[in-house]
């Protein structure tokens, strides 16, 4: 194996000269990433009705501070009717970043939040922006971990959403009591026609 000893008799390890190259070329990816996301939403911001961004993946392991920045030039993007945030891990912090500037996207008709390890103190911060997205027909949600305490405001937000014609919950250790919640907030969506509750379990007609 390749491994260096620091110091005299110290048990401390250090990576050879090749993990270290790797190290840089993964922090400089890593530094790239906002780059990437950037550039897509100039993109959309250039085209005349662009309507979709996908930054799937685009913004893991960048700082709140970048988030922040990605947050302000979405806010710019009102006319977007679909948004992919999913597998970014966001986390409480990251939600808060984007929270605000979903609440302005009033047009969204597709949201995808999904496998953002939102927790409890995420899925709070997103209560008030889902309430603003009355056009949403698709949201995708899976994957948050909110928990039973953070489930019981997410179901308040989904009562206004009358237009919603697919959900995705599943991967959120709802709880009994944030699963009778947002059961009871599923009786207003008469328009859903997909939902995904459980893994591998996808119900019509609900």
């Amino acid at each position: 194996d390749c491994v260096a000893l620091l110091g005299s008799g110290a048990d401390t390890e250090r990576p050879c000269a090749s993990e270290r190259d790797e190290e840089r070329v993964g922090e400089h990816r890593l530094r790239r990433l906002p780059e990437e996301a950037q550039n897509r939403i100039d993109h959309v911001k250039g085209e005349d009705g662009g309507t979709e961004l996908n930054l799937y993946r685009l913004l893991r392991g960048c700082t709140t501070e970048v988030l922040r920045k990605v947050a302000e030039s979405l806010q710019d993007l009102q006319h977007l009717t679909s948004l992919g945030l999913q597998g970014n891990a966001l986390g409480g912090s990251g939600a808060v970043a984007v929270a605000e500037a979903l609440g302005r996207l009033t047009r969204l008709e597709e949201l995808s939040l999904a496998d953002n390890a939102l927790g409890k103190s995420g899925a709070v911060q997103m209560v008030e922006p889902l309430k603003h997205l009355t056009h949403l027909h698709s949201l995708y949600l899976h994957g948050n971990a909110f928990g039973e305490s953070g489930a019981i405001p997410v179901a308040e937000a989904l009562e206004g959403l009358t237009r919603l014609e697919e959900l995705s919950l599943h991967g959120n250790a709802l709880g009994e009591a944030g699963a009778v919640r947002v059961a009871e907030a599923l009786q207003k969506l008469t328009r859903l026609r997909a939902l995904r509750w459980a893994s591998g379990s996808r119900h019509g007609g609900c």
